[in-house]
């Protein structure tokens, strides 16, 4: 009896030893520092040239980093704009601000120059793993389209040593929060003005942690899942609206709502195409990927994409083809 007890003394003090250094780690973000690599999207509306975003972490500390955000041309790296940066990280608190210029240098061309977005310092960020990478987004909306940004950054898993990668994966993984639809049934509506498919508020939102890469749907893992938007939103009550955003040439398209198909070989048409879901603090992290079954008869398949979110309206336009989705995330960081 007394060896069982000191068995079951050990087994718990191992517990609460693993616990208190995830806990620790969280906290202490110095793990961050280092290059970053653009993943997609841009800081702030750039020249028509390909360019490349990276964000260089010089100090981490505890809660906050300090940095440089780079873009620069692809084809001539001189030309590049940084802004200083900084951050506030942590369970609760997920803050980011672009500070003031620290080095530019324009194209010679007319009408290629960098856009001024200095002073649109308020934004937010997360992290999340997928794909072997941990990936930091960073969004700022400051209701200037030029400087309104979506950007994400990232870093192989296989950087770091063994230890910190486990802590990221237990920390950040989709998985632990993406709140996987792993058992629900869709009701779908169909009349002569509409098509709708709602969510069954009976339906049970799930984690499913065995989830991996195979079995996604196919469309999912084998073709590239662009970041095109993401939205933070208070409302609970989401609705997605598609339209086809140019002229109507018979586009085609699946809907994926965290990895499960809730509209199915859709027409883009006059006729809106209607989707709604329910939010809540369990459930928080929402991927929308909008996928092309055909490229209609003016490549690419482009769809209007409107969100409404209580008495907020967002609209976008999302573009996709055989070997690229259109994906945006949804936080929800309402009550």
């Amino acid at each position: 009896m007394p060896a069982t007890k000191l068995l079951v003394r050990v087994i718990l003090l191992c517990i609460v030893l693993q616990g208190s250094s995830v806990g620790t780690f969280c906290q202490d973000i110095s793990w961050m520092k280092g290059i970053w690599k653009g993943h997609s999207g841009t800081p702030f509306l750039v020249p028509p040239v390909q360019c490349i975003n990276t964000l260089q972490i010089t100090t981490a500390d505890d809660s906050t980093f300090n940095g440089i955000q780079t873009t620069y041309f692809a084809k001539d790296t001189n030309i590049r704009k940084m802004y200083a940066c900084n951050g506030l990280l942590t369970q609760s608190k997920k803050q980011f601000y672009r500070g003031d210029v620290v080095y530019k240098k324009d194209s010679n061309h007319r009408g290629y120059e960098w856009n001024d977005c200095a002073g649109y310092k308020a934004g937010f960020c997360s992290l999340y793993v997928e794909e072997e990478k941990i990936i930091l987004l960073v969004t700022t909306n400051t209701g200037d389209s030029a400087c309104n940004s979506t950007v994400a950054y990232y870093r192989d898993l296989s950087s770091f040593n063994n230890i910190t990668q486990q802590q990221l994966i237990s920390l950040y993984g989709k998985l632990r929060y993406s709140s996987l639809i792993t058992s629900s049934s869709y009701k779908l509506i169909n009349t002569h003005k509409k098509n709708v498919a709602t969510l069954d508020q009976q339906d049970t939102l799930q984690t499913d942690v065995s989830l991996n890469i195979n079995a996604l749907p196919t469309v999912l893992h084998e073709r590239k899942n662009k970041l095109a938007q993401t939205l933070q939103i208070t409302s609970p009550y989401i609705e997605v609206i598609l339209l086809d955003d140019a002229e109507i040439d018979g586009d085609i398209v699946s809907l994926y709502h965290n990895n499960v198909e809730v509209l199915s070989h859709k027409t883009l048409g006059k006729e809106v195409i209607k989707y709604s879901f329910k939010a809540d603090k369990q459930h928080t992290y929402h991927e929308l990927v909008l996928v092309a079954e055909n490229l209609g008869s003016i490549p690419p398949n482009t769809a209007l994409m409107r969100i409404r979110a209580g008495n907020k309206k967002y609209e976008l336009t999302t573009r996709a083809n055989l070997q690229e989705n259109a994906k945006v995330i949804i936080e929800y960081t309402g009550e």
